[in-house]
């Protein structure tokens, strides 16, 4: 699982068996690719323009076998005055598909999904790719009318799971996630990215529908939301890209303050796959 647990822990603490934390192992410098230490007025708009170059340091894959919760977890970088800017799901995560980019270079990407909007596959700052942030915490936060505030991670070597909760009092929602890198800084807090399939999260959600109302594991609300998950696609499902093949992964990134050893969620049930 996850690399970074001993991060958030004091100087007296001891690192458990099994993990291994790693400190920009690659050189990402995390401050200027992912933190709020560049400006508004400085940072590029990817609505409305190409991104900066991109970054080609990430990393390494997290090896460890704890389950990790992630303190202060954001999708979107957040104001101080606790508002979100317009394009605040840019500046977190890391350019997981070595590309950057923009609408002038959708030829090298993945196909988007029918009917998806081609801003989709365009990346953020230094080519980050935060698909998740920029368009399902949305959908996720308007059906729950709150944000997330519990996000945990359950990876070893890249692939596992990443569960989200604290949305209104809903059940907790897994993620799958494959090619998952993380990068921790001096201080304990750092980055998590990885990509989704988008068909195994599209599971996941029918389940955690099934889950509030079992009348929501089928009819045209939930469709519709599925609908909308599968044109957020923006990756190929095992997290690369390939311009001959239709978009069926999402990348994300989670930005988090710290971290800590937590027990793995109770099983899942999916009550709309019986």
């Amino acid at each position: 699982m996850l690399t970074c647990a001993v991060a958030a822990c004091s100087s007296s603490y001891s690192t458990p068996d099994g993990l291994v934390v790693i400190h920009n192992e690659a050189g990402v410098d995390h401050d200027t690719a992912t933190s709020d230490a560049t400006s508004d007025a400085a940072s590029p708009d990817p609505e409305s323009g190409p991104p900066m170059t991109c970054s080609s340091k990430q990393p390494s894959s997290p090896t460890s076998t704890a389950t990790v919760l992630l303190i202060g977890p954001q999708f979107v970088r957040a104001n101080p005055d606790g508002g979100t800017v317009t394009n605040g799901w840019s500046f977190i995560g890391f350019d997981l598909d070595h590309q950057c980019t923009d609408l002038t270079s959708l030829a090298t990407t993945c196909k988007a999904v029918a009917g998806a909007d081609p801003m989709t596959l365009t990346d953020g700052v230094d080519g980050i790719d935060n698909s998740f942030g920029r368009n399902i915490v949305p959908i996720l936060t308007n059906l729950s009318a709150s944000s997330i505030s519990l996000v945990m991670v359950d990876v070893t070597k890249g692939k596992g799971m990443l569960y989200l909760g604290g949305m209104g009092g809903s059940s907790v929602i897994g993620v799958p996630v494959v090619g998952a890198i993380i990068d921790i800084d001096a201080s304990g807090g750092g980055t998590f990215s990885a990509t989704s399939p988008t068909a195994a999260l599209q599971v996941q959600l029918r389940a955690a529908f099934g889950r509030a109302s079992p009348s929501l594991c089928t009819g045209t609300t939930t469709d519709s939301v599925l609908m909308k998950v599968a044109e957020a696609s923006d990756m190929l499902a095992d997290g690369t890209q390939g311009a001959a093949s239709t978009c069926a992964g999402i990348s994300l990134g989670v930005q988090f303050t710290g971290t800590s050893i937590a027990m793995p969620p109770a099983a899942l049930v999916d009550p709309c796959s019986q």
